[in-house]
């Protein structure tokens, strides 16, 4: 079985894959496919600095993602030219791995599963989702950013109604992680896949 778990940037879908991983699943972590795909010397990198140019580059030739992430997270058409860049790279190698790994339970962790149309890949969907509040809370503590930077990060992101209209089952993660938890468990647990 391969499950999609999608939810906007901090909304605690890391949390629901340590659930998955500790009962025997395998994780795709689209976001670390995505690092994979934009190493230096990789195929898709020279594409990205071909259209956002070399100062997305450190001194070693090196991806600086906070500093793409500035450029995009404000702008959606260049969102849209990096999507179109990275997510045929991306697909390609999680195609690869759950071809590697297809007599296993999976998780397919990706921000952009319909999107990407990673959806049509699995045989249920299911999202995360949090407060406003508690995302950038989340995304500040995490990823070290500006309270603007999180905030234009989320705004650039679908709303909870994308999600939920998309998705077979919604979560909802605004208290403490054990809450999550125990509702992944109710759903998941005990052997019910």
């Amino acid at each position: 079985m391969i499950i999609g778990l999608t939810g906007g940037s901090g909304t605690g879908k890391s949390t629901a894959c340590e659930f998955f991983k500790k009962t025997g699943f395998v994780i795709i972590d689209s976001d670390e496919v995505s690092r994979e795909v934009c190493r230096k010397g990789e195929a898709c990198l020279d594409e990205i600095v071909e259209v956002f140019g070399a100062g997305v580059l450190d001194a070693e030739g090196n991806l600086m993602r906070h500093s793409l992430g500035d450029i995009v997270f404000n702008d959606k058409e260049k969102l849209l030219a990096l999507n179109e860049i990275t997510h045929k790279y991306i697909i390609g190698k999680i195609e690869d791995i759950i071809n590697r790994n297809k007599h296993k339970n999976i998780v397919l962790d990706a921000p952009l599963l319909f999107e990407t149309g990673l959806d049509k890949l699995c045989h249920m969907n299911i999202c995360v989702l949090s407060e406003k509040e508690n995302r950038i809370r989340r995304i500040i503590l995490r990823d070290g950013i500006s309270l603007e930077q999180a905030t234009a990060r989320i705004e650039s992101q679908p709303n909870d109604k994308f999600y939920i209209s998309r998705c077979d089952i919604a979560f909802y993660n605004n208290g403490d992680m054990e809450l999550l938890m125990d509702h992944l468990k109710e759903e998941f647990g005990n052997g019910k896949i």
